[in-house]
């Protein structure tokens, strides 16, 4: 593995080993509104990872396909939140969350190699699921959603920012 997948392995990989279930989406069950929802991707562990592995993923793309990356989990997760309020149960929603983020990293180290449009499903999929399991914990749907969603486009559009430029930098002093 070269160095620049060892990175972004750390960076996306690494971290997920300390998220329990538990901690997944406890502690915000109480708090609802925009606000909330601003913040929860910072706070929210399990959230936070997503983005960033998302932006990981973005980063290693070509810049035309950043946005779409970046929309294709925010408004997956949109999706997944309003799905909540139905009847829908879905079975094992923790581990596939958590599995999500691994599985993300993974996806930003082979991004290069990877065709586009599979990719955008994976992240569709894994982004209704982390709005699912938001949705089913009973957040106010008009503010939580609008706050989570704008934090969460903010997240993977700064972490593909970021990490393009650290890898940009770091190729440019190799030469």
């Amino acid at each position: 593995m070269n160095r620049i997948a060892c990175r972004l392995a750390a960076i996306c990989l690494g971290p997920a080993l300390m998220v329990s279930q538990s901690a997944a989406h406890g502690g915000h069950a109480e708090a609802g509104g925009f606000a909330a929802g601003l913040l929860h991707p910072f706070l929210g562990l399990d959230h936070l990872l997503a983005a960033l592995a998302v932006g990981a993923f973005a980063a290693r793309r070509q810049d035309r396909e950043a946005l779409t990356i970046a929309a294709a989990f925010v408004v997956a997760l949109g999706g997944g939140f309003a799905l909540a309020g139905t009847a829908l149960g879905v079975i094992l929603l923790e581990p596939i969350v958590l599995a999500s983020i691994f599985i993300i990293g993974a996806m930003a180290i082979a991004a290069k190699r990877l065709a586009l449009f599979p990719m955008l499903g994976a992240l569709a999929f894994f982004g209704a699921f982390h709005g699912y399991a938001h949705g089913v914990v009973g957040h106010d749907a008009s503010g939580f959603l609008l706050g989570v969603m704008i934090s969460t486009t903010a997240l993977i559009i700064f972490s593909a920012y970021a990490i393009r430029l650290s890898l940009h930098r770091g190729l440019s002093r190799r030469s």
